[in-house]
């Protein structure tokens, strides 16, 4: 499953007509053509990747224990590994300062160890809830039920100030940022950073070498609004994820760090995105839940991935083709999907089978898959939201939660 292309039976496509009701929706035509302005960068037509990067997620051990003061000092970080080196979010350069971290997790709580080169370490924001990364940020996404709908974001600055917010769905399928009392909070959230090498907003006494960023997140939070994944998680379970890092260009303007004028923030992501946009959920790496045995449990691979990425094939091209043409086509021919999809050859990808729009202005595709002897459906509709039957397939295996 590492890459896509092995032989499998051949993909049966179909498509309802497209409904002339749909005329009398020009705002989802704008929004589709946006959508399609705002991923033009990553069009492959539609994009097909390789399987993403996943981290495996070990369980506290006896006598192990993490205190959250920023210096990921314990024996408990010491014994498992770090992911992979961040990379551009477009799949770039090579970022120019070195990024990673490590996660452990026990009951209820997943605890995350940030390493971040930095020479020059500064923050400005102070207050929680605001837009952290206009300051230079470490960030993380996560999708427990790998819906792409109801994720949650997590932003945090070198002085600790947090921005966590949820959205319903991608911003480029109309979705919105919902934070604060009364829309999402994660009440038991710790966090705490370190610099090393010299002080924050200080040029004088640097270089610095880099800072890190320890929390716990409560798991509890994460899974509001998600329909299968479950807290506390059982080992094997595979969610969804993603590593993000702001990183703006500043120079010393009298003995203060200002950021350059008129240059962009760079972005550097665990797990490239292939598009210079975080909000592209499908496209993340993934959390594989393990016990407490490091060195000796291993990750599962998702047994949904190729369906996924016939799914995802389908939405690229029908909003592609809206964007041109005011309606979803009817014609299969009409979406320039890659022979792998049309072929069936994604591996044990079987038939393909779009079916009737969920509304007059919409679609949905389902993909029915056998792996092993067992059946799953996957689906995917015009916002983008996936589904699985049996819905524990994605998250907890073709055996179910």
């Amino acid at each position: 499953q590492q890459a896509l292309g092995a032989a499998g039976p051949a993909c049966i496509l179909s498509f309802p007509a497209p409904s002339l009701a749909a005329a009398a929706m020009p705002g989802l035509w704008a929004l589709a053509a946006a959508a399609v302005a705002a991923v033009a960068s990553a069009a492959v037509t539609p994009p097909i990747f390789p399987y993403p990067r996943q981290y495996g997620v070990h369980r506290l051990g006896p006598g192990e224990r993490i205190v959250v003061d920023g210096f990921l000092n314990e024996t408990a970080w010491d014994a498992v590994p770090w992911s992979e080196d961040f990379v551009d979010i477009d799949a770039g350069p090579v970022p120019r300062f070195r990024t990673r971290y490590k996660a452990r997790w026990e009951g209820n709580n997943l605890y995350i160890g940030y390493w971040l080169e930095e020479p020059q370490v500064w923050a400005n924001l102070t207050v929680d809830d605001s837009i952290v990364f206009h300051d230079n940020d470490a960030e993380i996404f996560i999708d427990p039920d790998g819906s792409c709908a109801w994720y949650k974001e997590l932003e945090v600055n070198a002085l600790a100030t947090w921005w966590q917010l949820i959205l319903d769905k991608p911003y480029i399928d109309g979705g919105s940022a919902k934070y604060g009392p009364g829309k999402w909070v994660m009440p038991r959230f710790e966090a705490a950073t370190q610099v090393f090498g010299c002080e924050i907003n200080d040029p004088s006494s640097g270089p610095c070498s880099h800072w890190t960023l320890e929390m716990l997140l409560p798991l509890e939070s994460y899974v509001v609004n998600e329909t299968v994944a479950r807290s506390p998680p059982v080992p094997g379970d595979l969610w969804r994820w993603d590593f993000s890092r702001v990183e703006w260009r500043v120079s010393d303007v009298g003995n203060k760090f200002e950021k350059v004028p008129g240059v962009a923030a760079a972005n550097w992501v665990w797990s490239a995105q292939h598009a210079i946009n975080m909000h592209l959920p499908e496209r993340w790496g993934y959390l594989c839940w393990l016990d407490d045995k490091v060195n000796v449990s291993t990750c599962r691979t998702d047994v949904t991935w190729n369906a996924r990425q016939a799914l995802a094939a389908v939405y690229y091209a029908q909003h592609q083709f809206s964007a041109v043409n005011g309606y979803f086509s009817a014609t299969l021919s009409d979406l320039g999907l890659p022979p792998s999809v049309l072929n069936g050859q994604l591996g044990t990808q079987p038939p393909v089978l779009i079916v009737d729009p969920l509304s007059p202005y919409g679609f949905a595709a389902n993909v029915s898959a056998t792996v092993g002897g067992q059946t799953f459906v996957g689906s995917i509709n015009t916002q983008r939201h996936f589904t699985f039957d049996p819905p524990g397939a994605a998250v907890c295996g073709l055996g179910g939660c």
